[in-house]
């Protein structure tokens, strides 16, 4: 086999996985957000004191898995230095069925999540200084191609301290 053909191969392949990904810019809006380096958004939590938390929201873009295309949202939650420590017996969390992505009308739960730290049902934050969250959402059906998904919404909560919670609402334009 010669280069050409080889050359011609990698690049088709090349082509053919990027076919269906695409990335998503942040609106920048809600209380307490901040542009990130990375295209995403970070959170201050609470957002009106010295921050317990920082929470950093970006898009993954879309992606083909098992045949269906899967919007991909990472959340990377910080404890930054000098925080309030964690009181004895206070449980901080995310539970991924309270983050959802909003497609048009259509309201969706993760159907994929991808955590260190995942106990059961939740995410769980108690005394870890960095956690990343990945959630991933069907967007298609198996066949179906999803390019059409120009914008969509990201509601996420977290709850933290003492039975406190934050949600905010994060707009993502391609």
């Amino acid at each position: 086999m010669t280069k050409k053909p080889v050359l011609l191969i990698w690049l088709s392949l090349l082509l053919q996985g990027c076919a269906h990904s695409y990335s998503y810019i942040p609106e920048i809006q809600g209380q307490g957000a901040t542009h990130g380096n990375k295209g995403g958004i970070i959170y201050s939590i609470p957002p009106t004191q010295r921050p317990d938390l920082t929470a950093r929201v970006r898009s993954l873009g879309i992606h083909k898995a098992h045949n269906i295309q899967m919007l991909g949202v990472r959340m990377s939650i910080v404890r930054p230095a000098g925080a309030s420590p964690i009181g004895q017996g206070v449980r901080e969390f995310i539970d991924p069925a309270e983050q959802i992505v909003g497609v048009g009308d259509a309201k969706l739960k993760p159907a994929f999540v991808h955590s260190k730290t995942r106990d059961r049902s939740v995410v769980v934050l108690n005394g870890s200084s960095h956690e990343v969250i990945e959630f991933l959402y069907p967007i298609s059906k198996p066949g179906e191609d999803a390019s059409g998904v120009a914008s969509f919404t990201f509601q996420w909560k977290i709850h933290y301290g003492q039975g406190k919670m934050e949600q905010q609402t994060v707009r993502f334009d391609r």
